[in-house]
């Protein structure tokens, strides 16, 4: 059910980047899930850590923002600017991010995973955006012919949400198309039961183990940091996924 362990090395320093320290603010939460802002914001930091910034640990930034600025909330994030945010958080760049879908959807004919982000990264010292990318992961297990038949559908609705524009993320359009990791699919129709008995087992395992959505989160964060996302289908060829606007700039190291 997860992944095989990918990108564990370091990403190497890029001396030419002026932004060395960098906060994670919390996401703006466009989803369904109270929770999930939270959990994607961090498994997003434990990936930006191959990437050479030094990263403001996000307790203490939530605590500065609540303390300095009474911002608790992602949604709150248009009532300052960056350079406000660099001089409060002592950084030179933040990372805004908007988490647009969080849901696993459970119906044993068409049974799908989907996780949708958007991130930036602005320099504190001129408030410009040097970085931004967005990406749409959902996973797809289906059965018989009617589960093909919803599932085709389904694609041809994310193609066309992936070529309108979402609102702005605090003043920068930025776009999330869609990807689709391999589609499982049971042929029989008498197979409903046994789909809809696995999907609801993962989601009450990945819940116990509070890693909700493991596996799609996990390729949102790969994609939106790295610029693809390896992983491996049921006959081990790896493949990459490609999207948004590419690899995040490498820190400069320390």
């Amino acid at each position: 059910m997860l992944p095989a362990c990918v990108g564990v090395r370091s990403v190497a320093p890029n001396p030419a980047n002026p932004i060395r320290t960098v906060a994670i603010l919390p996401f703006v939460n466009n989803s369904n899930d109270v929770g999930a802002p939270t959990y994607v914001r961090e498994q997003f930091a434990k990936e930006l850590e191959r990437h050479q910034y030094r990263i403001k640990p996000l307790v203490e930034t939530d605590q500065l923002m609540k303390e300095q600025m009474g911002v608790t909330l992602g949604s709150q994030l248009d009532m300052t600017t960056p350079q406000k945010l660099g001089e409060v958080l002592g950084v030179d760049g933040v990372f805004i991010g908007s988490l647009e879908e969080f849901n696993h959807k459970i119906t044993g004919i068409y049974n799908v995973k989907r996780v949708r982000v958007r991130i930036k990264l602005a320099d504190c010292k001129t408030g410009r955006t040097v970085w931004k990318n967005g990406i749409g992961v959902k996973s797809v297990l289906s059965t018989g012919k009617a589960g093909a038949a919803v599932s085709a559908a389904g694609t041809v609705m994310d193609l066309k949400e992936s070529a309108e524009d979402l609102k702005p993320l605090l003043g920068d359009a930025i776009a999330a198309p869609w990807i689709e990791l391999p589609h499982q699919q049971l042929t029989k129709e008498s197979d409903v039961g046994v789909a809809a008995a696995a999907a609801l087992g993962e989601r009450l395992l990945t819940g116990m183990l509070k890693m909700p959505l493991f596996v799609e989160t996990n390729a949102a964060v790969q994609v939106l940091l790295n610029g693809s996302y390896p992983y491996y289908d049921n006959n081990q060829r790896e493949y990459h996924l490609r999207a948004g606007s590419g690899a995040v700039p490498a820190g400069p190291g320390s």
